[in-house]
């Protein structure tokens, strides 16, 4: 235990930081997102002409985009596809230390900020 120990002590003592690269994606370089129709809305505040929602239990989901749409606190908002929005994922260090990532389903402009 003791040589492990001094091992990982050594590794981040050595770990050289250097800056971060930082590159800008945009939602609107998915020019088109494929969609049933069945399971789609016409919206007025989305970058796409239509917003898909789960076919399997996405009430929720319908319902959020329903309700924020006409909110007048709301300028834009974008449903995201885990699959065409890939560049979206946050990555995060879970609690057992391994990497894990997270896809956020919307991403809402407010008045105020991004949420």
């Amino acid at each position: 235990m003791k040589e492990i120990s001094e091992s990982i002590y050594r590794a981040q003592q050595s770990t050289v930081e250097t800056d971060a690269i930082v590159v800008k994606r945009w939602f609107s370089e998915v020019q088109e997102l494929k969609m049933r129709e069945k399971y789609c809305l016409d919206l007025q505040k989305t970058i796409y002409e239509r917003q898909a929602y789960p076919s399997n239990k996405g009430g929720f989901e319908k319902k959020f985009m329903e309700f924020i749409d006409p909110n007048s606190d709301t300028i834009s908002f974008v449903k995201i596809n885990e699959h065409r929005h890939e560049f979206a994922k946050i990555f995060y260090v879970r609690a057992d230390g391994f990497i894990a990532q997270y896809s956020p389903d919307f991403v809402v402009k407010t008045k105020k900020e991004y949420i």
